[in-house]
């Protein structure tokens, strides 16, 4: 009896970790974006200044982890979008017309993702 305790004890580490590496995902991308003024991304507000973008898959599905010193802050699926306009360097940042959105694309392999940080105070 108590060899089966042992092993349903490890059974059970071995799972628990298995899932919180399934639901860290794989990074495919990382690369440092600096939001010109506080914005909201997916339901977290993220105060201006860098942060480290990761485009990860999580079971076959692409996410946008934001990371403020190693520490995740936000989480968003990613948006695949037509691969132009992208260059090389794997990241593109833009403010859009209006002032409104912040947008990061970012490049991997042949297909584009799509971040947009909405701003706040920005032009009506």
């Amino acid at each position: 009896m108590r060899h089966l305790t042992k092993s349903l004890v490890v059974l059970g580490l071995v799972l628990f970790a298995a899932a919180a590496f399934a639901q860290e995902g794989e990074v495919l991308v990382e690369r440092t974006v600096t939001i010109p003024r506080d914005a909201t991304f997916g339901d977290e507000t993220l105060a201006r200044g860098s942060y480290r973008v990761a485009l990860t898959d999580i079971s076959g599905e692409k996410w946008f982890v934001i990371k403020k010193k190693g520490k995740e802050v936000a989480r968003d699926v990613a948006i695949e979008m037509p691969n132009k306009d992208v260059p090389t360097s794997g990241l593109k940042a833009e403010v859009l017309k209006g002032e409104e959105y912040y947008r990061v694309r970012v490049r991997q392999g042949d297909k584009v993702y799509l971040i947009h940080f909405l701003l706040k105070g920005g032009k009506a």
